[in-house]
């Protein structure tokens, strides 16, 4: 039910101002992407590695030093072969 100080001089409800938008915005397409969207999917490189290394300090918090030590030769190994790749590349 409405108040009567809800309701405009014929005794109909009155409806809310429209929302203003934002000039640039609206000339620009959207303020912030939306969620949901490709455009939120799409993620720079560097989030990624900033990312990353939240991961593995999480990660690294969570394993014994074993396995600390396991990932660290795992991961020098991999960053050697990658170096010796270039290298043959640019030969």
């Amino acid at each position: 039910m409405t108040d009567i100080n809800d309701c405009n001089d014929n005794g109909a409800p009155t409806l809310p101002p429209p929302k203003v938008k934002n000039p640039a915005a609206v000339a620009l397409g959207r303020l912030g992407g939306r969620a949901g969207t490709g455009a939120s999917k799409r993620r720079s490189k560097r989030h990624y590695q900033r990312a990353g290394r939240a991961w593995g300090k999480t990660g690294a918090a969570r394993m014994t030093p074993e396995q600390r030590s396991e990932r660290a030769r795992k991961a020098n190994r991999a960053r050697l072969l990658k170096r010796q790749q270039r290298k043959a590349e640019g030969e």
